[in-house]
């Protein structure tokens, strides 16, 4: 069982049910999963990303300049911090989302960073938010994507497409729209706005929520475009964002067991002196793997080796159609291989599922 109450990686606990109950037998900071007899866990690592100073650009160089082949001599390495999905058996390691190829210095300090979100059955869901301040844009920006990769092989899927989501987004409008109506409200902020952007609604991402009953219950990130000086950050620049928790089902979410009976009575336990883990996941681990799982949570095992994946290509930002404002939210989640699905980094609503990066 894996529970992140606050920021960072949180801890995972490794439950076995007795005669007096659910007892802990072996705990560790982190994440670490099974699925089948593939045990995962999720360890920080440092990368060296290639960062673009803008102020080394002559005159001329910024007249052509191309984000894709910047001067070799105004690229440097810097130290970041990130996350890699390590195979507890062998120690192969990935980043959980690619490093992107460049990022930029216009102004401030450019950051990238990836944030668990939780796992339903065979899938580990993360986000990826960026900050970086383009080479001749008129200010800095941020932009998020959606990660799910699919621990029965660890390599990055598509949670929905654009049917689901489009069903996602009807499901979920009216209680979407009225939940970014309070949090303007309690803001002072006008919430006409709000039915102007409506048909830029898209969701984003999926945490997951189980409720008392033990059945799965997602919480899911709705956003709007909008102006850059009111986005809240949520979900990158240009965009405000609300959670908001429906009872619709992805396919790939079907038949979800009921959450154990030791995690549920362990959680009720820990919820009379802690308030409820904001992330969240849990799986079953093989008799075979129980010795592997807790020396995982010990720290223990072969050393990660970390895979050499070419960074992901920059993308451009590209205007939704139709909004007439700034770049809306795209609708989805990462592609594999970290491409935007669709060819864009910032897609309207009603282009269905391109992989989302907010646009910045």
């Amino acid at each position: 069982m894996w529970t992140a109450p606050g920021k960072g990686l949180g801890q995972t606990q490794l439950l076995e049910m007795t005669a007096m109950g659910p007892q802990v037998a072996a705990s560790g900071a982190g994440f670490v999963a099974a699925h089948g007899s593939r045990l995962w866990s999720v360890r920080a690592v440092t990368v060296q990303l290639a960062v673009v100073s803008c102020d080394c650009l002559t005159p001329a160089e910024r007249d052509v300049y191309n984000p894709d082949k910047p001067p070799p001599r105004c690229v440097s390495k810097k130290p970041f911090q990130s996350l890699q999905l390590v195979d507890v058996q062998t120690g192969k390691a990935k980043l959980v989302a690619p490093a992107p190829a460049y990022l930029s210095v216009e102004e401030g300090e450019p950051s990238w960073r990836i944030e668990l979100l939780g796992q339903v059955g065979q899938y580990m869901l993360a986000a990826e938010y960026t900050w970086e301040s383009p080479c001749m844009a008129a200010h800095g920006g941020a932009a998020a994507a959606f990660v799910a990769l699919d621990l029965a092989t660890g390599k990055a899927v598509e949670l929905w497409g654009k049917a689901e989501h489009d069903q996602l987004v009807r499901a979920g409008r009216d209680k979407a729209l009225s939940a970014f109506r309070e949090a303007l409200k309690k803001a002072g902020e006008d919430g006409r706005m709000v039915d102007e952007m409506a048909d830029t609604l898209s969701v984003q991402a999926v945490s997951p929520v189980w409720d008392a009953a033990g059945r799965l219950q997602p919480r899911w990130l709705y956003v709007l475009g909008w102006d850059y000086a009111s986005s809240d950050g949520v979900w990158g620049s240009y965009s405000r964002g609300v959670w908001v928790q429906i009872a619709q089902k992805l396919k790939r979410f079907a038949n979800q067991p009921l959450l154990p009976l030791p995690v549920r009575l362990h959680l009720a336990a820990q919820a009379k002196a802690d308030p409820p883990p904001r992330r969240f996941g849990w799986s079953t681990v093989q008799e075979a793997q129980i010795a592997l799982a807790k020396a995982a949570l010990a720290g223990k095992g072969p050393e990660p080796e970390l895979e050499k994946a070419a960074p992901k290509a920059k993308r451009k930002v590209q205007e939704p159609a139709g909004s007439g404002r700034a770049p809306g939210a795209g609708a989805g989640q990462r592609a594999p291989g970290g491409r935007a699905s669709g060819g864009t980094r910032a897609a309207p609503a009603s282009s269905g599922s391109g992989s989302g990066r907010a646009g910045r």
